[in-house]
């Protein structure tokens, strides 16, 4: 009770703490201090009740109401009554809560008293059970000892039966004892009897022994002595029997030799005037089947000669004659029915054929006759000046080669006594490539001088494998750290026994893993600038040049064998041979020129270039006009010339010769792009002169051989849809393309003199015209796109080029252009392709400009080219200096 009480204070104390504490105390805390704490807590009660709402209301009522009209007596009357009825009502409240506490307070009390009993009784059973088990304890207890002394007593009972038997069994064992020791003593004393009676034996046989030895030494010396006689007498007469024998087989070995020999003479004899039958059958047969190839060949020439002077404009097969022809009207020679074609409709040729015909027109008789008298076999003697400017070409490259080889080994040298390797940021495949590089070097190291074991080649190949998983990802952290640890100088020293390959003795690495060497350091260089730097700086980049010559002139020596093993004509197509080390290098190569140039280069041609980045634009500008001018000399363009021209048909079933051409192309696209970033006007690299001679790398005729091996667009075929070309070929056509664009920006009169030399001239026009047919039919558009430019860049203020774009069988090229879809004369994207081409094509041709109108109006064109549409244009550009110098 006296707790509830307590509770009930500290609950009332607290809520008079919580209104004194309202938020009403503090504007009225001056008026309550004056009080005290019952009169302050009353007071807030009734501030609080005064917030309640409608409290004005119930005042007003309240105060308006009649019990206000009461007395002050009737007032205290009922408030005293009503306050004794509440302390009537709080003394029954008090007693009621006290009768509930005691009967609380008894409840528990028995509840107290009842946990005692149990207690009690608990512990009464524990200690009864307690007791129970001290008895059981002590009655198994005494059991043990009872039965500890029974056992006690059989113990002492068996260890006196043991001891007596033991005793028993000591005393049997001594009479057993003394039973063996007599034995024994008789045992012995036997064998002593014997072993002297066996000696005794023994001497006795020994003396027999050594008397029968005597006797038989006696009659064994008797006899050798006899079998000694026998044998003279017998090696006598075998002597004897031997020397007539001899006689008798020198004898017949004679008469044998002399009939051998007459046989033999004889055998000659017959063979002699058997080969001679046989020699003058072969000479007499090849006579025949050269005079028959003669005729072939002869019938064949004047066939294309009549059919070609006739006006056929279909495009010729790339075959080269085994001798060449020789026009005598305009002292040239013809090297194959492509050559042939284009000189009988060239202009040189069409002014001597009128030269002879001064009366009049000529008609297609006329100059079937001429050409038929006056294209004829060259003769052996003859030298082709083209021949002859290339022999004294070569010699003035080969020492120019020497003074530039010099001059970038010196670079090299000094640049390596300077370089420290950049430190790169920690990579996750370090560890991979230390262990990769250190196993290849450790390889490299234990190799002898003949071809590595098959085992050591497929270490090779799977640590260079794992060095190509990890770059392959292009992290620049790994390419730093392959640099910095010598990963360029690791992968050269297997590349240079490249160098110590001949034709009798092949390299001793396999192909396969020269390839992956090569694209190891690939993968290094992709878009990693320091790294391509320090290739160039390091004139890795010329020894990688010697590299892949050596692996070109292989590939030269192994084309010519196949030719000359399988018997082969020039016009039967010989299966080319790759290389994946020439392929990876060529793409090497090409990207550290444009990287270097990209990053080193082209920055300086911006207006004011900082003078670091002046200095080292010069600096990497030297180096690269080197790299351009090794290539050059050492005949890289020519070895891919050779290469491109023997290209006479697909190669789809062959991805390495793909792979080998589309690398040599970007290669030439990188030269190119780098000496176009600094035209010079007197081109010390000699690039431009070396793609004069060589028409470009042979990329036209390349081109030509791939996309018209089995003949090109017909009058017969032109209705039907051309077979789709493969993805090989397509690469290969795009690529080509890009390659043409870039000689193109580097020299443009270059570009046009090739382009339109004899031959080659054909060749691009029958190419434009099959593909602009060929896309016609299949959306090809990036390869549309790239030869109309070039057909713009071809014929740009050059007369005869924009001839040859409108000549040939309908319709031409031009009219071709002209035939485009809709969408190239309506939308800009695409007439800014094809306008700047059809505007190069018409300028200053009133040929071409008729043929235009006829499908278009030329003032679509000039509105073209005065809207500046297009200015970007490399087309564009000249068009616009044209008219303006105009």
């Amino acid at each position: 009770k006296v707790d509830e009480d307590d509770c009930e204070c500290e609950d009332s104390n607290e809520t008079s703490t919580d209104r004194a504490t309202s938020p009403l105390t503090s504007p009225y805390s001056t008026l309550l201090s004056s009080l005290s704490w019952a009169d302050q807590v009353d007071a807030m009660e009734s501030l609080e009740t005064l917030r309640q709402p409608g409290r004005v209301l119930h005042i007003h009522e309240k105060l308006s109401s009649p019990s206000r009209k009461r007395s002050l007596s009737e007032k205290m009357r009922r408030h005293e009554e009503k306050l004794a009825k509440a302390q009537e009502l709080r003394g029954k409240l008090m007693q009621a809560k006290t009768d509930k506490l005691k009967d609380l307070f008894k409840r528990i009390e028995e509840v107290r008293v009842d946990k005692d009993i149990l207690l009690d009784r608990k512990r009464e059973l524990f200690e009864h059970k307690m007791a129970a088990a001290e008895e059981k304890r002590r009655q198994y207890l005494q059991e043990i000892i009872n039965k500890a002394h029974d056992e006690d007593n059989k113990a002492k009972e068996i260890a006196f039966i043991n001891g007596l038997e033991h005793q028993n069994k000591l005393h049997d064992i001594m009479q057993q004892h003394q039973s063996h020791e007599a034995r024994l003593a008789d045992i012995v004393e036997d064998r002593n009897r014997r072993l002297e009676e066996k000696q005794a034996k023994e001497l006795a046989a020994h003396e027999r022994r050594k008397a029968r030895d005597a006797e038989r030494q006696a009659r064994m010396a008797e006899l050798c002595e006899k079998r000694r006689m026998r044998c003279e007498r017998i090696d006598l007469r075998q002597a004897e029997r031997r020397e007539e024998l001899l006689e008798q087989a020198r004898e017949k070995a004679r008469d044998r030799e002399e009939r051998l020999s007459l046989l033999q003479q004889a055998q000659q004899a017959k063979e002699r005037e058997l080969v001679k039958k046989i020699q003058q059958k072969q000479e007499d047969t090849a006579r025949r089947h050269e005079e028959n190839m003669c005729v072939i060949r002869q019938k064949a020439l004047e066939s294309s000669i009549l059919k070609y002077s006739r006006g056929c404009d279909d495009a010729p097969r790339l075959l080269r004659y085994e001798t060449k022809k020789l026009c005598t009207l305009c002292n040239s020679l013809i090297s194959s029915e492509v050559y042939l074609l284009s000189h009988l409709r060239g202009r040189q040729h069409q002014e001597a054929l009128r030269a002879l015909h001064p009366q009049g027109d000529i008609t297609t008789e006329d100059t079937q006759t001429y050409n038929l008298k006056h294209i004829v076999d060259a003769p052996a003697n003859i030298d082709d000046p083209q021949v002859t400017r290339d022999k004294e070409r070569q010699k003035a490259l080969k020492k120019r080669c020497r003074k530039i080889r010099t001059r970038m080994t010196q670079r090299g040298k000094d640049y390596k006594d300077t370089y420290k390797p950049i430190a790169p940021k920690e990579s996750p495949h370090k560890t991979r490539i230390v262990k990769s590089l250190q196993q290849i070097s450790k390889l490299d190291a234990n190799q002898g001088s003949g071809p590595w074991p098959a085992s050591d080649v497929a270490t090779l190949d799977k640590n260079l494998l794992e060095l190509l998983r990890i770059l392959e990802k292009k992290e620049v952290n790994d390419q730093l750290v392959f640099s910095a640890l010598d990963g360029y100088g690791t992968i050269n020293s297997l590349l240079s026994l490249i160098t110590n390959s001949k034709e009798q003795q092949p390299c001793v690495l396999p192909p396969k893993s020269l390839g992956y060497c090569g694209r190891v350091l690939l993968y290094a260089s992709r878009g990693a600038t320091d790294n391509c730097r320090h290739v160039l700086y390091s004139n890795l980049s010329g020894t990688l040049i010697d590299y892949l010559m050596h692996r070109l002139n292989e590939l030269v020596i192994e084309t010519t064998q196949r030719a000359s093993g399988s018997n082969s004509s020039l016009n039967n197509i010989v299966t080319l041979p790759s290389d994946p080390a020439a392929a990876s290098m060529f793409e090497l190569l090409s990207e550290v020129i444009s990287v270097v140039c990209d990053s080193d280069v082209r920055p300086a041609s911006s207006n004011k270039p900082e003078a670091s980045v002046k200095k080292l634009a010069d600096e990497t500008w030297q180096r690269l006009q080197d790299v351009v001018s090794y290539c050059v000399s050492v005949g890289l363009a020519d070895k891919v010339t050779w290469y491109f021209s023997h290209v006479q048909g697909p190669v789809d079933n062959d991805l390495g010769v793909m792979e080998v051409i589309l690398a040599a192309m970007v290669l030439i696209s990188a030269l190119a792009k780098t000496l176009s970033c600094r035209m010079l006007p007197d081109d010390p690299t000699q690039l431009i002169g070396t793609l004069h001679v060589t028409e470009m790398c042979g990329v036209i005729s390349l081109l030509y051989g791939l996309l018209l091996h089995s003949g090109g667009r017909s009058s017969a075929a032109i209705a039907t849809s051309p077979t789709k070309l493969s993805t090989t070929t397509q690469a290969i056509t795009l690529s080509g393309s890009d390659l043409l664009h870039n000689l193109a920006n580097l020299d443009l009169t270059m570009f046009q003199a090739v382009l339109g030399s004899e031959g080659i001239s054909l060749e691009l026009r029958h190419i434009a015209s099959y593909l602009l047919w060929y896309c016609s039919h299949w959306t090809e558009q990036q390869i549309l796109h790239n030869f109309i430019a070039l057909v713009g860049f071809f014929t740009i203020n050059n007369r005869e080029n924009q001839m040859v774009i409108q000549s040939g069988e309908m319709p031409s090229v031009l009219q071709q252009l002209c035939d485009l879809p809709w969408p190239y004369f309506s939308e800009p994207h695409l007439t800014t392709v094809l306008f700047p081409t059809l505007l190069a094509c018409c300028t200053d041709n009133d040929q071409n400009m008729h043929i235009l109108q006829q499908e278009m109006s030329f003032q679509v064109l000039e509105d073209f080219l005065k809207n500046g549409d297009g200015e970007n244009k490399p087309l564009v550009q000249i068009l616009q200096r044209t008219f303006i110098a105009g």
